[in-house]
């Protein structure tokens, strides 16, 4: 049907038409028809279409146009089209009760929702589930499951869900599995896995996963830094950097000045090595069903490589 005719059903009280006239205005760009679009998306919505439930969910709770933001309001189109199996609407029903948001805290809830839309193949719920397994969200702390549901959400190279491999990389290099027993993270963490997914992700611009991977490969050349390894934590460092990550343009600054074209003047005694503690300015604090980066491990680690030396040195000598 032409928008002629699509406007004539709509009129006659088809749903159909009138949530496919309220799509067409509110894409058509114009800021004059977006109450008008708005007007047949609410008929179509109020008589069940989950399209349009949908889309009002989407404009109480992201865009604030045509009507007033409003997360509980959005909540409520998003249960209705939820209900009605929209695998998008289940989605963000599961990330509001997660987070708290237009509602109390409810990982159950969270769970419950975000299961559907993963069973679905929606890839942002099988991360966001996976995520649930991971710190015990909802549902018993598993690891396998959490992998499970990560891997389902990533695998796809270029298509899959860039956080997803973000978050694998963060897995197999152990920076999330605190909690978890030694004998769990160890059957886990591997480093070339860790390689592999924040390679994915930072190939395609996730300034975190840039930084977690020139950090790898910083780490990796600690006692001796093949040329390689040095050429790659640097490129990867700088992305970062370039990307607005301060702690990657501080250790730049002060690993490799020459790098950046700087030089470092530096102090007897001092330190060359990047100090890991805190978090930087430049990462958001973490909502209840995301995972961040943590330094603590690495930090560990530049402690521990010295006394490790110096043991296998006496047992060497």
């Amino acid at each position: 049907m032409n928008k002629e005719e699509i406007a004539a059903a709509a009129a006659k009280g088809d749903i159909n038409a009138q949530c496919e006239l309220g799509l067409s205005l509110l894409n058509s760009g114009e800021a004059t028809e977006v109450e008008e679009a708005y007007k047949w998306l609410h008929l179509a919505a109020e008589k069940g279409h989950p399209e349009a439930q949908l889309e009002l969910g989407n404009a109480y709770f992201y865009y604030g146009k045509g009507v007033q933001q409003n997360s509980a309001e959005a909540l409520k189109w998003f249960l209705m089209a939820a209900e009605q199996g929209n695998a998008d609407a289940q989605n963000n029903a599961g990330s509001m009760y997660g987070k708290g948001v237009g509602v109390s805290v409810d990982y159950k809830e969270a769970v419950r929702w975000l299961k559907l839309a993963a069973a679905q193949g929606h890839s942002i719920a099988q991360n966001s589930l996976g995520l649930c397994y991971l710190h015990g969200n909802g549902v018993q702390k598993d690891i396998s499951k959490a992998l499970e549901w990560l891997l389902e959400s990533a695998e796809r190279p270029l298509t899959g869900y860039i956080e997803a491999q973000y978050n694998l990389g963060l897995c197999y290099s152990g920076t999330c599995l605190q909690g978890y027993t030694n004998e769990q993270a160890e059957s886990v963490i591997n480093e070339e896995s860790a390689i592999k997914w924040f390679s994915l992700a930072a190939g395609r611009g996730h300034t975190d996963a840039q930084f977690e991977l020139g950090s790898i490969y910083l780490t990796k050349g600690f006692f001796y830094q093949s040329e390689n390894e040095k050429e790659e934590a640097i490129k990867w460092l700088k992305m970062a950097a370039a990307n607005g990550h301060t702690r990657a343009a501080k250790i730049l600054s002060s690993r490799f000045p020459t790098a950046t074209g700087e030089q470092t003047p530096q102090v007897e005694g001092q330190s060359h090595h990047p100090k890991t503690h805190g978090k930087s300015s430049n990462t958001e604090a973490p909502s209840k069903l995301t995972i961040q980066s943590t330094d603590s491990r690495r930090s560990c680690l530049y402690l521990l490589i010295p006394l490790i030396a110096i043991f296998a040195y006496s047992l060497l000598f």
